[in-house]
């Protein structure tokens, strides 16, 4: 049975969508491997290890954690480098979704930063908060008040996370935490 032209098209752009994601991907992966060139230390390129909120969310979700009784989370930077990636592309899209623009889902993100998993959640977030601190507050109060993210918050079961935290051009900031065990 032939194949609808408008399946296919998604199919073409999920795929594209994929490969730009792996290339990317990879190219940090190399970059991460083999250290940061001039190109970092002139402000070129973004690093990928977590920065001043990251850490703040981090203390922030473990904080949630421990008075849950679960165990705090260990950060995982493949997870960080899924995490922000997806706040990177949904900040340059004004996108908030689990799915990012092209298609590609947390599955995808995650695999192919090599992670073998059980199970996966993702928390997502966004706001054009001016205070760093009142951010992560905000961020984990909100994730606190949403079930399902609750849920992926305070799983005894995820044992490792990775926090992203993009800034738009218009000021706002998006936050993805991927989860895993």
């Amino acid at each position: 049975m032939p194949v609808p032209e408008m399946i296919r098209l998604q199919r073409r752009k999920r795929m594209r969508g994929l490969l730009i994601t792996a290339l990317i991907l990879g190219v940090i992966a190399v970059w991460d491997q083999f250290g940061r060139s001039d190109a970092e230390s002139k402000g070129l390129v973004a690093s990928l290890r977590p920065n001043a909120i990251e850490l703040l969310l981090l203390e922030r979700v473990n904080a949630a954690r421990e008075r849950a009784g679960s165990p705090p989370l260990a950060l995982s930077s493949a997870l960080v480098r899924a995490a922000y990636f997806h706040s990177a592309e949904m900040a340059a899209a004004h996108h908030l979704a689990y799915d990012g623009p092209a298609g590609d889902t947390p599955v995808d993100r995650v695999t192919l930063q090599g992670l073998n998993y059980n199970e996966l959640g993702e928390n997502l977030f966004a706001s054009s908060s001016d205070s760093l601190a009142r951010l992560a507050d905000t961020a984990v109060a909100r994730w606190l008040a949403n079930p399902q993210e609750r849920a992926n918050l305070l799983s005894a079961g995820f044992r490792a996370t990775g926090i992203g935290v993009a800034r738009a051009g218009d000021g706002s900031f998006y936050i993805t935490q991927d989860l895993l065990r």
